[in-house]
C-alpha cells in the first residue's frame, strides 16, 4: 500500500496560484530570472525539492530553483546544502517591514 503524501506546504509556495507553465522550459533552455528568483526566495523550497527527488511525477520543470538536469547531476543532500546556504543569505539581506 502506498503512503499518502502531505502537500499542505504547497499553499505557502511562492508559485502557488501562479503560472506554472513558466517553470517548464524547452530542453536546453533556462527558466527566466524571475522564475529562478521566485524559487530561491520561496519559504517552502526544501519541501519542494524533497518532493521532487521522491516523486517521478515531479521530475520535470524548475523546482526549488533547480533545473531537471541539475537535479539529475546533484544528490539531494548537496541540493539541500545549497538551499540552506542561499536561504541564510536571503534572510540576512531582507529588510524589515514596518
Amino acid at each position: 500500500m502506498s503512503q499518502v503524501r502531505d502537500y499542505t506546504w504547497v499553499q505557502d509556495a511562492n508559485c502557488a496560484g501562479g503560472r506554472l507553465n513558466d517553470f517548464f522550459v524547452e530542453a536546453g533552455r533556462v527558466a527566466s530570472n524571475s522564475v529562478q528568483q521566485l524559487c530561491k526566495k520561496c519559504p517552502v523550497r526544501e519541501e519542494c525539492v524533497i518532493d521532487t527527488y521522491s516523486s517521478e511525477f515531479a521530475s520535470g520543470g524548475y523546482r526549488a530553483g533547480f533545473s531537471p538536469s541539475q537535479r539529475r547531476r546533484l544528490p539531494l543532500a548537496k541540493v539541500l546544502d545549497v538551499i540552506r546556504r542561499e536561504s541564510n543569505i536571503y534572510r540576512k539581506t531582507r529588510r524589515p517591514t514596518r
